[in-house]
């Protein structure tokens, strides 16, 4: 049975334009923030596990978790090893940026217990990078993975970037191929999103002016083609390679714990939400300000739509066997629908998002809304 636990660290060096994730630059409030997070996996209520057939897992999301001292990290895990009782063989995984990392810090993580390092390199190329603002270059990005490996890590996630302007489809593949010869063992690719209220919203607003939209899906489609060719097989709509177990949760609709400023939980088939304020966590750490019921109608479409996400897509087994319903039966109108427009293929597992249904993955979404 296995327990999954997310924490958020907000802090950030600099907050990158394209942001929409809950994270700041002021870190006047960054060791009560720490005090705050103890209280409250400290004074949580802890549920029976509910999660079948799964590890733990404990992820650690941001911000940036890497830009505190390691040693916060690595006291907060010790904390949640200890209260949850998290099993040896636990997925832990940090989230970093190349420009907040050194091999100092990647032995601290290693050997508090991390395993799982997932780098936000988002390119390899500077005028990738410099166009989306980050911190880093080329040679750092490549200094972080190496760094990570030396450390000890061997499960190495890297993000890229895709849609970028002035981007080219030579560049993704490019990046891709450096970063599986370096051992890296888990892509995520992104496309970039236009968030309002961020500064890109105001200067790349009609983001289709700058990047054309054909183009986007086709370096989407020729790096996951890559990606699939060279070992790192697609297993979610954005993943491809050695699966992320904690995020593999979310899309299984598992249950899981959630601390920290603006992080978002799900526990007693109740989801719920902390403030996108440290200010206010550090005030009352037990403090939700939406928390939502989901009966059994929310869970069945939640785990059509979460599942749709990934390649193997919605069981019939699995749907049977956790709601006690025929897939077929309760979602036959929708899966006709999405046959018609050609999203999803049928057959006697499940379904799944054909060619067109991964360009149009929202629009298949919206069936189970």
């Amino acid at each position: 049975m296995g327990k999954h636990i997310y924490i958020h660290i907000p802090f950030c060096e600099r907050k990158c334009a394209y942001c929409d994730f809950y994270s700041i630059e002021d870190h006047h409030l960054l060791e009560q923030y720490f005090d705050a997070l103890r209280k409250e996996i400290a004074g949580v209520t802890i549920v029976p596990d509910v999660n079948p057939d799964t590890r733990d897992t404990v992820y650690f999301g941001g911000g940036t978790p890497t830009v505190p001292d390691a040693n916060l990290l690595c006291d907060i895990l010790l904390l949640v090893r200890k209260r949850f009782c998290i099993n040896k063989d636990a997925e832990i995984t940090i989230e970093c940026n190349p420009n907040s990392v050194n091999y100092s810090k990647f032995l601290k993580y290693r050997e508090a217990g991390f395993n799982r390092v997932s780098i936000g390199v988002q390119s390899l190329h500077d005028k990738t990078l410099k166009i989306l603002g980050r911190l880093h270059d080329r040679e750092r990005a490549l200094e972080s993975i190496e760094e990570a490996k030396m450390a000890g890590f061997e499960n190495i996630s890297c993000d890229l970037m895709i849609g970028v302007p002035s981007q080219t489809k030579d560049d993704i593949l490019e990046d891709a191929k450096i970063l599986i010869d370096r051992g890296v063992c888990h892509i995520s690719m992104y496309s970039l999103m236009i968030e309002e209220g961020t500064p890109f919203y105001d200067r790349y607003r009609n983001i289709e002016d700058f990047v054309d939209p054909d183009l986007e899906r086709d370096m989407y489609h020729s790096l996951r083609d890559f990606l699939s060719a060279n070992g790192l097989e697609p297993y979610e709509i954005s993943n491809c390679g050695k699966m992320s177990e904690h995020n593999m949760s979310y899309w299984k609709g598992m249950e899981y714990y959630a601390f920290g400023a603006g992080a978002s939980g799900y526990l007693n088939g109740i989801r719920f939400s902390h403030p996108r304020s440290v200010k206010d966590y550090v005030k009352d750490p037990f403090h939700v300000d939406e928390e939502e019921k989901v009966g059994i109608s929310g869970k069945m479409n939640e785990y059509m739509m979460l599942m749709l996400r990934t390649s193997d897509g919605p069981s019939k087994e699995e749907f049977q066997k956790r709601f006690n319903k025929s897939m077929d039966d309760v979602f036959a109108n929708e899966i006709k629908r999405l046959c018609d427009q050609e999203l999803i293929v049928v057959d006697d597992k499940g379904i799944r998002l054909t060619h067109k249904g991964l360009d149009l993955a929202n629009q298949a979404f919206e069936e189970f809304v």
